[in-house]
């Protein structure tokens, strides 16, 4: 198992630093590491623009892990928390947001989101199996 952990600005641009991350634990090579890049920039993303992390001086912490058995990995983020609880939006055909929950759900075997002392952390698990992957209706 592999794991790693870091606190990254609360800016937009904090979203690559994070796939780095992604890309440092997994390896360039693991089934993963696409779609958990992709995932963890939605997810912070999401924080800096809809919670106080975003403000000046907001921070977002990123834990990324690599499990064996089952072969998988697991992202966490957590922010400063929010006016609101992450929710799957439904945006019309030109809307820019509103489809990054959607992409996780689609990609993630299970995702969620829970309040901590300090704010809020929205987590996913993704398989090496896509089978195993619960389909999400993104039309």
């Amino acid at each position: 198992m592999s794991t790693a952990a870091a606190e990254f600005p609360g800016r937009p641009e904090s979203a690559r630093a994070a796939r780095a991350l992604v890309h440092q634990v997994l390896g360039e090579d693991h089934p993963s590491a696409c779609d958990a890049a992709l995932i963890v920039s939605e997810l912070v993303a999401n924080a800096v623009a809809h919670t106080r992390s975003g403000q000046p001086g907001g921070t977002v912490s990123v834990t990324v892990e690599a499990s064996a058995q089952p072969p998988g990995v697991r992202i966490r983020v957590q922010d400063a928390g929010g006016p609101g609880v992450p929710a799957l939006a439904d945006p019309g055909p030109g809307e820019e947001h509103g489809r990054g929950l959607a992409i996780v759900g689609t990609l993630a075997a299970e995702w969620g989101s829970e309040a901590t002392g300090t704010g809020r952390a929205t987590w996913c698990q993704l398989t090496d199996r896509p089978a195993e992957r619960n389909p999400t209706d993104m039309s």
